[in-house]
């Protein structure tokens, strides 16, 4: 009789605790409702891209936000410490057209350029003073990064300017004359293209190529630099820094980079031993650094940014242009070259 009982209460125990379930169950998904959100198409603002410097040519880009369109006609005037020094007009089939006038390092210069159903664009633009470097150190096959590849370094020294903030960008081109190419392997000589050997095809080339750079320097670092993206080793073509650790001081920058030129065709295996390399230390205004550092962490947080997750991970990309977008900014450059030759590294798995 009590076992009965105790079965009996359990069942019944049961019971109420599945038409409790059922009844959430139900009310759960009674609340779930399909409702049509409304997203107002952002407003089309006209783009004005131009990055100078204190040469003859001012290159001026005129787009529209949303469709990434040319824009067909305005007129474009500079004024140079509110003089003016240039005016010319705009249109889509000029649009590749530079504007041709002297510029010179610490000015400021204001464009205002006036288009059809726009607000007229209005930017200002400061080229700093140059700073000059000279390289201090070369360092070759520093190590190996995950595959394979022989990594270099080489070490800049530069006076920073005191009692004002300074900015900065640093990057890395290589020239390599093929004619001194070495083959390895020479199985591929065989192989012809309109009657020339794959030796004297690549003895042809001459290579010109921006290098991807990192530096683990803490003044890079602290611009959010990073060399591991998403688990996956990460090198850049410029980068862009700051004097805030280093204001008014004397500052050694060591930059890594890959330098060999190697590479492979078939079971041929070929490596050039004289490599040039410019180095080019650019002078930046703020509003260049501003725009570099969020269009960075832009790219950065791309891959991850989902906007009804985490809506405050949105960035947006800097921008000094008055009724539009885009950058109107200003640098100059001092470059430096030097040359690698015979330097060979003990094995070469792929072009670099």
């Amino acid at each position: 009789m009590v076992a009965s009982l105790n079965t009996s209460h359990l069942i019944i125990f049961i019971m109420k605790k599945i038409s409790y379930t059922f009844l959430f169950i139900v009310l759960f998904l009674s609340c779930e409702k399909e409702v049509d959100v409304f997203v107002e198409p952002m407003e089309t603002l006209p783009i004005l891209n131009c990055i100078f410097t204190d040469d003859s040519i001012l290159d001026i880009k005129l787009l529209l936000s949303n469709s990434l369109t040319q824009i067909s006609e305005a007129e474009i005037s500079v004024f140079e410490d509110d003089t003016l020094c240039y005016s010319d007009s705009y249109s889509e089939l000029l649009a590749d057209k530079g504007r041709s006038f002297e510029k010179i390092a610490n000015k400021n210069y204001e464009v205002c350029i006036k288009i059809t159903d726009y607000k007229d664009l209005k930017a200002i633009g400061h080229i700093p003073s140059p700073v000059k470097f000279r390289i201090s150190e070369f360092e070759d096959s520093i190590g190996y990064n995950k595959y394979n590849l022989l990594k270099s370094s080489i070490t800049i020294e530069f006076q920073d300017p005191e009692y004002q903030e300074n900015y900065y960008e640093i990057s890395i081109r290589r020239t390599v004359d093929t004619s001194s190419l070495i083959l390895i392997d020479t199985t591929a000589l065989l192989f012809e293209i309109d009657g020339l050997t794959f030796a004297e095809i690549k003895k042809k080339d001459l290579v010109d190529e921006q290098l991807t750079i990192f530096s683990s320097e803490s003044s890079i670092i602290e611009e959010g630099f990073s060399d591991q993206i998403n688990g996956s080793e990460n090198f850049y073509s410029a980068l862009s820094f700051s004097d805030k650790l280093f204001n008014g001081l004397k500052k050694e920058l060591k930059i890594e980079m890959f330098p060999y030129y190697s590479g492979s065709y078939g079971t041929t295996t070929y490596f050039i031993p004289s490599r040039k390399f410019h180095i080019e230390l650019r002078s930046i205004s703020r509003d260049y650094y501003l725009f570099r550092k969020t269009q960075r962490a832009y790219y950065h947080n791309l891959s991850t940014f989902d906007l009804w997750k985490n809506p405050s991970n949105y960035v947006e990309i800097y921008s000094n242009v008055e009724n539009g977008l885009g950058l109107f900014a200003g640098y100059s450059a001092f470059n430096e070259t030097f040359i690698i030759e015979n330097q060979k590294p003990d094995e070469i798995n792929q072009i670099y």
